[in-house]
């Protein structure tokens, strides 16, 4: 006779599936089953101001769901854990004279690190995971990274954070509505990752969005969820420190990025996605091709001619950086390798059939990334060239 499965315990799958315990089934267990847990759930129960919690949703931010007292007994327990007795007993009493809450609205992003949390300005941060709420996305992200396969993407190690203001309650019959200033936030979040492409030397994606509530506000770690996951075409390995002198340069980027956003918004995101693709792919013959379409975006737009691109590609991505006669002269040879490099790719599938000339362009695909950068970011602070005057038209 085969033998019998043994049963187990919802705590013992839960260790066994994921290491350390995951926080909503440790305090769910305490909930129903220890003698304080059901104490708390029959008082907060007979507690009236609970009462017309019934007909109002609870505002966390990118969601808005019906009030639970399971979780926020849950939130109770872990709090008094973490803060002690009398902080969690002023939170309760916060919770019910405040009409505002405070929510970390979060972007998690692949490809960058920081090794502590990196003030950007405007009251935007980088944190690092280890920064950010207790939550199922936290444990997910650090499990995973601990036991990452070879053929798996990488998952984030940091996120890009604001705090917002909102109504803490909301009607039934209205639902979650936005404020113009918290719309505004999700938007530069959203589009943070993005714009670090086009700096030297990073690159990376936004990942889940979404909002947590802080740990003295119910319901915590147990108010996070809502938000949305974008898919990739490329999303690569490289997780890049993010240095603190890029902060400034960053929220440059973000206030010239608004400028442009209701014209230029979705020709620079696709402009700034196909840089970070041509920064993450693994292979070098995948990068020139990036690469090539990056600069052909940014540097041929608006030109309907179908002859002399290669000319025009290398007289106006040169017209656009030079500093004098000759270093216009300098780097037209620069785009003119780049366009020969991206041309040899998708005619032939390879980088050049002589082995030198493959190792030379190879040795240059770093300097020829930071150029692409560099023009990606005179485009989103300076707003589309007037050839014509530069003399490349």
């Amino acid at each position: 006779m085969p033998p019998r499965s043994k049963s187990i315990s919802i705590e013992d799958a839960a260790a066994l599936a994921s290491g350390p315990l995951p926080l909503f089934v440790q305090k769910y267990s305490q909930l129903r089953q220890s003698a304080d847990g059901k104490a708390l759930l029959t008082r907060f129960a007979a507690d009236p101001r609970f009462k017309p919690l019934d007909d109002a949703l609870v505002n966390f931010g990118s969601h808005a769901r019906s009030f639970s007292l399971d979780d926020f007994v849950m939130w109770f327990l872990w709090c008094r854990d973490e803060l002690g007795g009398a902080a969690t007993d002023q939170a309760v009493e916060r919770f019910f004279s405040d009409t505002t809450t405070t929510v970390l609205e979060s972007q998690w992003a692949v490809g960058f690190s920081v090794e502590a949390t990196l003030p950007l300005g405007d009251d935007y941060d980088l944190r690092p995971i280890e920064d950010m709420p207790e939550s199922e996305a936290r444990e997910c992200y650090q499990r995973t990274m601990r036991q990452l396969k070879p053929d798996e993407g990488i998952r984030p190690v940091s996120a890009f954070v604001r705090e917002v203001t909102v109504a803490k309650f909301l009607p039934y019959h209205v639902g979650l509505v936005a404020t113009p200033e918290y719309n505004a936030v999700r938007r530069r979040l959203g589009v943070l990752p993005l714009l670090g492409n086009a700096l030297n030397d990073v690159s990376g994606l936004p990942a889940l969005t979404t909002s947590y509530c802080a740990a003295d506000i119910p319901f915590g770690p147990f108010g996070t969820g809502g938000g949305g996951y974008p898919l990739y075409d490329v999303v690569g390995r490289k997780v890049e420190s993010f240095p603190s002198s890029h902060a400034p340069s960053l929220m440059k980027l973000l206030h010239a990025y608004e400028q442009w956003l209701r014209d230029e918004g979705l020709r620079l995101q696709l402009l700034l996605y196909r840089l970070c693709q041509a920064k993450r792919h693994s292979r070098a013959e995948n990068q020139m091709l990036d690469l090539g379409i990056t600069l052909e975006m940014a540097l041929l737009e608006g030109r309907t001619e179908q002859h002399g691109v290669s000319a025009a590609f290398r007289q106006r991505g040169a017209a656009l950086l030079a500093k004098s006669p000759a270093h216009r002269a300098k780097l037209q040879t620069f785009f003119r390798r780049i366009y020969d490099a991206r041309s040899s790719v998708a005619h032939n599938g390879t980088l050049f059939r002589s082995p030198a000339v493959a190792r030379d362009t190879f040795q240059h695909l770093p300097p020829w990334l930071r150029l692409a950068s560099r023009i990606v970011r005179k485009l989103l602070i300076d707003g589309p060239p007037d050839w014509r005057a530069l003399g490349a038209d």
